[in-house]
């Protein structure tokens, strides 16, 4: 008699049937006609919105819930929203109509306890279930929207531009690079040469400052200076000679 049942109660608050969206034979094309992709999935998730509005807090009633849109809709203008707010959809029923236990037969308060938290585990068991459930057909959905197919299309192109752009980049960094460092040997090469020029002076200058004038002369000079001496010698002997002849003579 404790069991939910037991009351005569039933209720069927499942709402509407998603596992037959789960198809492409849901939708005809991807036009916007009733039959199309976009108008049969707006209406799809129109109609769960609505059925959640009953669970909903008065304080929570006024929350707009964003649109599927149209075939003509840019993504980031209106599908980027959908799914932001879809894929991480939390159902507010409360699936309290699967109670196993009807808590006013408890015959204590240790009872009723047990008996919620049975309740609870059923409850949980359902919520995680049909989030689930629209998760997944978001993700289905998701993956055949032409729009969101165009959008990472265009991702795709802009990274591959970044990506040649990134290249010729390194590449000219490569080069600045190189030319530097070309320059930079370079004034390093001039720079021995100045310094080793500067030394060879030093030594030059060193060497010079200790030697005396007399240390000057040239070899000519040198050369110069005993035929002098050897001129005057040979004079004097000729005149001794002559005064030789002379006392002969007498």
């Amino acid at each position: 008699d404790i069991l939910r049942g037991g009351l005569g109660e039933r209720l069927d608050e499942e709402g509407i049937n998603l596992f037959q969206y789960f198809t492409s034979s849901a939708y005809s094309g991807f036009g916007d006609d009733e039959k199309g992709f976009y108008a049969v999935f707006s209406e799809v998730f129109k109609t769960i919105a609505k059925e959640d509005m009953e669970f909903l807090d008065e304080k929570d009633s006024d929350f707009e819930v964003p649109d599927f849109g149209k075939s003509t809709d840019d993504y980031e203008d209106v599908g980027a929203a959908f799914y932001n707010y879809w894929t991480t959809y939390c159902t507010p029923r409360t699936y309290s109509w699967l109670d196993k236990y009807d808590t006013r037969q408890g015959e204590n308060r240790w009872v009723k306890r047990k008996m919620e938290q049975e309740n609870k585990k059923i409850r949980d068991k359902a919520k995680k279930e049909r989030n689930e459930v629209i998760r997944n057909l978001v993700a289905f959905i998701r993956k055949r929207d032409k729009r969101v197919v165009a959008y990472r299309k265009r991702l795709e192109e802009k990274a591959e531009e970044n990506k040649k752009k990134a290249q010729q980049l390194q590449q000219k960094q490569k080069e600045e690079r190189r030319k530097l460092l070309e320059e930079s040997a370079a004034a390093t090469e001039s720079a021995f040469n100045m310094n080793s020029l500067e030394d060879q002076l030093q030594q030059l200058e060193g060497e010079y400052a200790g030697s005396s004038e007399d240390d000057y002369y040239t070899d000519e000079e040198e050369d110069l200076d005993v035929d002098v001496h050897v001129d005057v010698d040979a004079l004097e002997v000729e005149d001794e000679v002559d005064e030789l002849e002379i006392d002969e003579l007498y």
